[in-house]
Order: C-alpha cells, then sequence, then structure tokens
C-alpha cells in the first residue's frame, strides 16, 4: 500500500513531464518547496543490471525530509539501502513511467538479470502492462522500440547551416555521419568558421544524445531478434510491416536480415527487405506478401546448402552486413554416438574458469541452477507448441559461490542432456527425448554455445 502511493505519486509526475527524470525532480522541488541550496548530484554507484536509482543521494535524502507529506516514503527510501529491493523498485518506476524507452529497459532487465526474483518481478510488470493494453507480450515488445528521433525512412539530418551530415549506420549497426562530399566519419565534425554556430551545438547536442540512445537500442533488438530467430517466432504480415519494416530504426535490422514468409497453406518463400522498403526474392525480383499471413526470421538450418550459399552471394553483392551471425552462422549436429546415448558428452572433462561460465553462458540465455547447490546451467527453448519447453541441462562438478563469482574457482564440465516439460509436468517430472526429437535448432544452438564456452579451453 505505502509503495503504491509512492509509484502513484511518481507516475503522475512523470505523466506530467513525458518520463524525464530532471523534470520530475524540478516538480518534486516545486511541489515540496525544496530548498534552493540542495544541488542534484549525479548517482556514484550504478545498481545491478544496467540500473540507476530513480533519484539521487541528495535527492532521496531531501525525500527523505519531506516524507511527512506521502505515506510511506520512510519505510521505502530506508529499503533502498538494501540492493534488491532498490533494484525492485527502480523497474517499478520504470514500469510507472509507461514511455516506450524505459518499458524497453524492464524488458531488458526480465531477461538478462541474473536473480530469478528479479526477473520474474520485470517480466511480472511487462505482463501486467501489456494486458492493460490487449497485448501479448510479443506484442508489446515490438510497440515499444523508440524510433530515437529519426524519420519515417530511418534517417537524419545534422544542420550546420552551409554543411549538412546524414546518419549511418555500420556494419555493426554503430552510428555515424556521411558529409555531403560521401566521406564517412564516427562523429561530427568541429564547427568551421563559415557554420552557424547556434545550430552547429544544436546539432552536436542532439548527435551526442542519439549516439547513446541508437547503441542501447541496437544491443537489446540484435538479441532480441536473435532470439525470435532461434525460437522460430512468427509475426504477421501487418505486425511485420508495421513494426520492422516501417519503422524508423528497425528498419535498418530488417534490411539486413534473411525473412521467410509462409501462407495458410503451407507455401513458402524467403525474401529480403531493400532501402526502400520493397521485398525482394533469391532472383532479385520483387514481390509481395499478399498471399502470406506470417513472416519470421529464417534459421540457416532450415536452409539447405545451396540456398544458404546463393543468398550469402547476395548479402556479399550488396555488400550488406547482419546485426547478427544468421547466414554465416556455426551449425552443429549431433555424432551417432550421442544419438544412441541421448546425452551430449564432447565437452566432457574441460575444466572452466568459474567466472568465463558465468560471462560466456549467461549473456546467450543460460541460467544458473539451484542458489544454494549450484552444479548445473539450464537454457529454455520453445517447442513445438507454445506450452511445450525444451530445457537444455550442462552439468559440472566444483560448487560456484554466487554471492560472488570471482570467489568460485574452475569448474568440470560433465554432460549436457535435454528435458520436455509441458504445463502440467512438475519440477519432478518431465521427459528425456531421444535426440532425434530434439530439433536441429536447439541442438545446433546448444553445441554453439558449448563452443564458445570451451573454444580457448585446451
Amino acid at each position: 500500500e505505502n509503495r503504491r502511493h509512492c509509484l502513484r505519486f511518481l507516475n503522475d509526475c512523470h505523466l506530467h513531464c513525458d518520463g524525464d527524470r530532471k523534470k520530475v525532480w524540478e516538480t518534486l522541488k516545486t511541489r515540496w518547496a525544496v530548498p534552493t541550496d540542495y544541488q542534484e548530484s549525479v548517482p556514484k554507484t550504478a545498481h545491478d543490471y544496467g540500473l540507476r536509482s530513480p533519484f539521487s543521494r541528495t535527492e532521496r535524502r531531501v525525500l527523505m525530509q519531506r516524507s511527512n507529506e506521502l505515506p510511506g516514503f520512510p519505510m521505502v527510501f530506508y529499503a533502498l539501502q538494501l540492493k534488491h529491493v532498490r533494484v525492485t523498485w527502480g523497474m517499478e518506476t520504470l514500469a510507472a513511467m509507461k514511455n516506450d524507452a524505459a518499458l524497453m529497459q524492464l524488458h531488458y532487465v526480465s531477461e538478462k538479470a541474473h536473480r530469478p526474483a528479479l526477473r520474474d518481478r520485470a517480466s511480472g510488470l511487462l505482463r501486467t502492462i501489456a494486458s492493460a493494453r490487449g497485448l501479448s507480450m510479443s506484442a508489446l515488445e515490438d510497440r515499444i522500440v523508440p524510433d530515437c528521433g529519426l524519420d519515417s525512412s530511418g534517417h537524419r539530418t545534422f544542420n550546420f547551416g552551409p554543411r549538412q551530415f546524414q546518419l549511418v549506420l555500420d556494419a555493426d549497426m554503430r552510428p555515424g555521419v556521411r558529409d555531403e562530399k560521401g566521406k564517412l566519419r564516427a562523429n561530427l565534425p568541429k564547427p568551421a568558421k563559415k557554420d552557424d554556430a547556434s545550430l552547429a551545438s544544436e546539432a552536436i547536442a542532439d548527435w551526442r544524445s542519439l549516439k547513446k540512445q541508437i547503441k542501447a537500442v541496437v544491443k537489446v533488438q540484435t538479441q532480441r531478434l536473435e532470439q525470435a530467430m532461434i525460437s522460430s517466432h512468427h509475426w504477421a504480415v501487418s505486425d511485420f510491416e508495421a513494426f520492422l519494416v516501417q519503422h524508423p530504426l528497425m528498419t535498418h535490422f530488417a534490411q539486413r536480415l534473411l525473412w521467410e514468409g509462409a501462407s495458410k497453406t503451407g507455401e513458402t518463400c524467403l525474401f529480403r527487405v531493400d532501402e526502400g522498403g520493397s521485398y525482394a526474392d533469391c532472383e532479385d525480383e520483387t514481390i509481395t506478401l499478399e498471399r502470406y499471413t506470417s513472416v519470421r526470421l529464417i534459421h540457416p538450418t532450415s536452409l539447405s546448402e545451396q540456398q544458404r550459399q546463393q543468398w550469402q552471394q547476395i548479402w556479399s553483392d550488396y555488400e550488406l552486413f547482419q546485426p547478427f551471425e544468421q547466414l554465416n552462422r556455426d551449425l552443429y549436429a549431433p555424432t551417432e554416438s550421442e544419438m544412441v546415448s541421448g546425452v551430449i558428452k564432447r565437452f566432457e572433462g574441460k575444466v572452466i574458469p568459474a567466472l568465463s561460465l558465468v560471462g560466456k553462458l549467461e549473456p546467450r540465455g543460460w541460467k544458473r541452477g539451484n542458489y544454494y547447490d549450484c552444479q548445473a546451467h539450464s537454457r529454455v527453448f520453445s517447442g513445438t507448441s507454445v506450452d511445450i519447453k525444451i530445457i537444455a541441462t550442462l552439468d559440472y562438478s566444483g560448487l560456484l559461490a554466487v554471492w560472488n563469482i570471482r570467489e568460485s574457482g574452475d569448474v568440470t564440465l560433465r554432460q549436457c542432456s535435454f528435458i520436455v516439460r509441458s504445463p502440467s509436468s512438475t519440477n519432478a517430472e518431465h521427459d528425456t527425448p531421444p535426440l532425434s526429437q530434439i530439433s536441429p535448432t536447439v541442438f545446433s544452438e546448444v553445441i554453439r554455445d558449448l563452443t564458445h564456452l570451451t573454444a580457448k579451453i585446451a
């Protein structure tokens, strides 16, 4: 109840201030008559998972002094001294802000936070927001991508008066600029004597802000789209065009990836998106999506070797670079012994530093096992239906000091196995399928992750 009072007040501030923290602070100072000798200070400590406190230490001190005007503030701000509660409160504040950039960061926490409780809390907040909007989680994720101030065609012009610079994204989706002579630059140049000083100053400020925002958005969306490829997520054609092809920023992703359209009758077609937003097949002929109902990012395990080479040549001809490995992705298949045993033992006996285990696997979606007896990492994949989950589990000997990974020693890899879990299964009930029933995509992704983990291990 106390926290709800706080969030209702902050939500009111954010609605009036469009989610700008500085404007919220100004609103608080105005409403609560904060003394003018209090100066805002930059937070000194970043919270876990890339979050910062909604307010600086000075701000929290003032809020505590004025807490008698709002029920619950003393208890809540005292609880902010505990990191877990502080991060949870920060996530709730992000949810209360109700703008796309904040919700995108909340989604990132729901996927990447180390602690299950934090992931669950972030996911719960997003589910509540999606339900309030009448959307599924995937549909919400499509709709909360900010446009970063780009125009409808995905461009942005920085005006120095006599000189103009156009935004470009390089091979790694990093922002740069191109001048009127076609020269590429990593940053805007210093203003010259002939430039308009005020326009140039404004353009440089916009550029610095845009770089940071695009970097954050690209990181989240690259991981989201790669996971969509692995899970074979399907977009309705109308959503694909509205939230990917025609989105100012996401169109840059759409133009660099290979897509597959599918009809209700099972007819499929591979295509790419060109710079004009049209669709082209492997013969570079323009096609339409009128007869298709859904679109997905094609995983290379679904391509024949001939198709893969053909599309690789097209990407080479047009000098296209993909935001993550798709056409050039390493593929793996089970060996005969693995098909017989049903488990993966090709990495058995490898000794891995605990820090490397966590640092290499967890960014790829692997989660730690039991908090008090952590001797396994698992990754969950979508099964043949929405309700079916395939869980890959990597066992190892040696314990992780979950309170501080740096204090852990080495771990020795054992075997990796798969289980299939349905909604009716309990934690103790699951099916262990033969590898012939594991999709080529899931198996290849697991081996790819473990190959990455052991790449530099003798």
